[in-house]
């Protein structure tokens, strides 16, 4: 399964959700992360880790990311 990443991401987890940060404390804020969702799941990567951690979509209760924005090309104008 490919995963569609979105980065430098803030989530915040539900109460009785955590992960792990790169110390091994338990967190339940992610600043700056990568995040995925997939099948019901939220694949997160914690920055200074390698492991991707999983919890249940359902699980997060808040999640801000920079827009991905595209540029449309519009026509010009008609010459007079």
């Amino acid at each position: 399964m490919a995963l569609n990443w979105t980065r430098d991401v803030h989530l915040q987890l539900r109460d009785g959700y955590s992960l792990c940060d790169s110390q091994g404390q338990e967190i339940n804020v992610v600043q700056h992360g990568l995040v995925a969702f997939a099948g019901g799941f939220a694949y997160i990567l914690v920055a200074g880790l390698t492991e991707i951690q999983v919890v249940p979509a359902a699980a997060v209760w808040r999640a801000a990311y920079p827009a991905k924005l595209r540029r449309v090309r519009r026509p010009l104008p008609p010459a007079h």
